[in-house]
C-alpha cells in the first residue's frame, strides 16, 4: 500500500474539508486517541492524571460543536436510531435516579461518562457521510501502522513483569493497542478485498504490501494478547471477507482462512520466543494486579479508562471480592474464580450468570443502573463485561429491549446500506462500517459497559446517518 503523506495527520490537529471540519477526525481522536496520548505521557515522563483526562474528553466535545455550528443551516432530520438513542439516554438517566433516590457517588461517576463516551460518539457518527467513512478507513490504517513501532519501542525501553506487558505504562495498554490493531486489520482487510478498484499503477506492488501488512497487524494483535480484542477483530475480519461478493470465493475465504492461520501460528510460537508475551494464550490468566480493571473499556480505548481515572482496584481481580450491599446473587460460593484470581474467563461466566439471575429477580426495570456490582462478586460500580447482560440486569426489560432494538436497527440499517451499495470507494466504506460495528458488538459483550461503548455508539450514529440520507433519496453518499 502506497502511503501518501497527507494520510498521516496527528489526532490533535482540527482538519478543515473547506470550510466544514470533518467529523471524522474527532471520532478518530475518542477512539484512538487515548492510546497516543498515554505513549507521549510515558515517554516523556508526564504523569497522567484526572485533569489529563477531563481535557483530552473536552476535545473532541468542543470539536464537534464546532462542527455542528459550521453545520447549523444542514437539515439533518430525525429517523428511528435517533429516537430510540435519545429514549435509552432517558431511560439511564431517569432509572439511575429513580432506582436510587438520587445519583449516588458511583452512579454519578458514570453519569458524567455520558456526554463524551455515549452522546459525543453519537453525534461524530451521525454527522458522517460515506466519504468520511472511507477517510476514517485510511485514518485507521495509518495510526494503526504508526502504533506498531511505538509497541516495539516501548516493550524493549520498560521494565518488564511477569503477565501481560503494561503498555504505554499502563496495565491497560494492551487493551488499547489491542483495539486499534483489530480495527486496523479490518481496515486492511476491506482494503485488500477492494483491490480491484485501486489504480493499475503499481497495483500489484501495493496488494503485496498490503497482505503483507495485514500479516504483519495480526502478528501484532496476538502479541500484545488482548484476546478479546483479537476475537472480535477476527469476527471484523471474516464479515468484511464473506460479504466482499465482487470477489471470488476463493480469494475470500483464502483471505480469512490465512487471517486465521497466521493468529493460531503466532499463538503457538510466541509463548515459545518470549514468555511475556503469549502466556495468556497458553496458560490460565493471573489477574492479581489491575491489568483486567477496565475490562469494561470498549469505550475507553474509545473511553476513559479506570486506572486513568484513578481507580486503583481491579473490577475482576478484587482481593476482597464480595463487596456489594447485599449477598451475591449466585451466593457466596460462585465467587470462588474471584477469591482465586486466575481465570478471567471463569470470572466472566460468573458475571454472565449473576446478570441473568438478577434479571430473572427484576424483570421490569432492573437493579438500577451501575448497580449489578453490588449484587455481584464484582462489588460496587463492578459490571457484567456485557452491555446486552448490564442493560437487561441494571435497567429491566424497558431499557435492555431498547438497548438490543438499538443494536438491531443499527445493524439491519448498516447491512442494507451495504446490499445496495455501489462499487470502489463506496463498498469500501459500507463494508468497513458493517465490519466495524460488528467488531465492536463483539467485543462489548466480552469487555462492555454501555456506559463507555464509545466505538459501539459510534456506529449507531453512522447506521442513523445512512437510514435518513437514504430516506431523503440519497443512497450514494449514505
Amino acid at each position: 500500500m502506497a502511503l501518501q503523506p497527507n494520510h498521516f495527520y496527528f489526532l490533535g490537529t482540527l482538519m478543515y474539508r473547506g470550510s466544514t471540519c470533518s467529523p471524522v477526525y474527532p471520532a478518530a481522536w475518542l477512539l484512538f486517541g487515548m492510546a497516543f496520548s498515554l505513549t507521549m505521557a510515558h515517554f516523556f515522563s508526564f504523569t497522567w492524571s484526572k485533569i489529563a483526562t477531563v481535557v483530552f474528553y473536552l476535545v473532541p466535545f468542543v470539536w464537534v460543536s464546532m462542527i455542528i455550528w459550521n453545520r447549523r443551516g444542514i437539515q439533518l432530520g430525525i429517523g428511528r436510531i435517533d429516537v430510540l438513542f435519545a429514549m435509552f439516554i432517558l431511560v439511564v438517566l431517569v432509572n439511575s435516579s429513580a432506582m436510587q433516590g438520587g445519583f449516588v457517588e458511583t452512579t454519578r461517576k458514570y453519569i458524567l461518562y455520558m456526554p463524551f463516551m455515549m452522546v459525543i460518539p453519537y453525534i461524530c457518527g451521525r454527522l458522517m457521510r460515506v466519504p468520511d467513512i472511507a477517510q476514517l478507513l485510511r485514518v485507521t490504517i495509518v495510526v494503526g501502522l504508526a502504533m506498531l513501532p511505538i509497541l516495539l519501542l516501548d516493550r524493549f525501553t520498560s521494565i518488564g513483569r511477569t503477565g501481560r506487558w503494561p503498555f504505554f505504562g499502563q496495565d491497560h495498554g494492551a487493551l488499547l493497542a489491542g483495539a486499534l490493531l483489530a480495527a486496523a486489520l479490518i481496515a486492511l482487510c476491506v482494503r485488500g478485498l477492494g483491490c480491484q478498484y485501486w489504480s493499475e499503477r503499481n497495483k500489484c506492488r501495493d496488494q503485496l504490501i498490503n497482505y503483507g501488512l495485514i500479516a504483519l497487524v495480526t502478528v501484532f494483535l496476538v502479541w500484545v494478547t488482548a484476546r478479546g480484542w483479537l476475537l472480535a477483530g477476527l469476527v471484523g475480519v471474516a464479515v468484511a471477507c464473506l460479504s466482499a461478493r465482487q470477489r471470488s470465493a476463493s480469494i475470500r475465504v483464502g483471505l480469512l482462512v490465512a487471517v486465521l492461520a497466521i493468529a493460531a501460528l503466532s499463538i503457538s510460537v510466541l509463548p515459545k520466543l518470549d514468555p511475556q508475551f503469549g502466556h495468556l494464550y497458553a496458560r490460565s490468566v493471573d489477574l492479581g494486579s489491575s491489568v483486567d480493571s477496565i475490562l469494561g473499556a470498549t469505550g475507553p480505548v474509545l473511553g476513559a479508562t479506570e486506572p486513568v481515572l484513578g481507580a486503583t482496584e481491579p473490577v475482576l481481580g478484587a482481593t476482597e471480592p464480595v463487596l456489594g450491599a447485599t449477598e451475591p446473587v449466585l451466593g457466596e460460593a460462585s465467587c470462588q474464580p474471584f477469591t482465586e484470581n486466575t481465570n478471567s474467563v471463569a470470572m466472566r461466566w460468573v458475571l454472565y450468570r449473576e446478570a441473568a439471575a438478577i434479571f430473572m429477580e427484576y424483570p421490569y426495570l432492573g437493579v438500577g443502573a451501575v448497580r449489578f456490582g453490588e449484587h455481584s462478586c464484582a462489588g460496587p460500580g463492578g459490571y457484567p463485561h456485557s452491555t446486552i447482560l448490564q442493560g437487561f440486569s441494571e435497567l429491566g426489560l424497558v431499557g435492555g429491549g431498547l438497548l438490543v432494538g438499538l443494536l438491531s436497527l443499527a445493524a439491519i440499517t448498516l447491512l442494507r446500506q451495504f446490499l445496495t451499495a455501489g462499487q470502489g470507494s463506496v463498498w469500501s466504506a459500507n463494508a468497513f462500517a458493517l465490519a466495524l460495528f460488528a467488531m465492536f458488538l463483539v467485543a462489548d459483550q466480552i469487555y462492555g459497559n454501555y456506559f463507555m461503548s464509545v466505538g459501539t455508539f459510534l456506529m449507531m450514529g453512522i447506521a442513523a446517518s445512512m437510514r435518513v440520507h437514504v430516506k431523503q433519496g440519497d443512497p450514494g453518499r449514505g
